[in-house]
């Protein structure tokens, strides 16, 4: 006899010692969701961000806000850019950041200038 979800499969291979498999599969009543909470992962993107954010705010008082990319920072702060593009999502999230002004105001339109490359 069987339970839900099981099932039996007859497998006849020559190179099989055994003339018959059985395989079991038992449905999930609920779905499986791992959590993952990792303090040492925390910590090491905390300190990531902590290297940031001075990088930025050097970058930002030598060059200015049109001049300093992404790219310069991520640099500087020792990361690579994709890093960085995970921390913060845009230029002006890493500005906002850097001054120490709350994420609510880099989700509304951008008060800062935009450099626009020539055609």
């Amino acid at each position: 006899m069987m339970n839900a979800g099981e099932f039996r499969l007859r497998h006849e291979h020559p190179s099989l010692h055994s003339p018959s498999v059985t395989v079991s599969i038992l449905a999930m009543t609920e779905p499986v969701k791992r959590r993952y909470r990792s303090t040492e992962r925390a910590a090491a993107a905390a300190a990531t961000r902590a290297r940031i954010r001075p990088a930025a705010a050097q970058l930002y008082f030598k060059q200015g806000y049109l001049a300093t990319t992404m790219r310069g920072v991520a640099a500087l702060a020792d990361v690579d850019e994709r890093t960085l593009y995970d921390a913060f999502p845009s230029k002006t999230a890493l500005f906002a950041h850097t001054l120490g002004w709350p994420s609510s105001v880099t989700r509304k339109r951008s008060p800062l200038p935009t450099a626009r490359k020539s055609a």
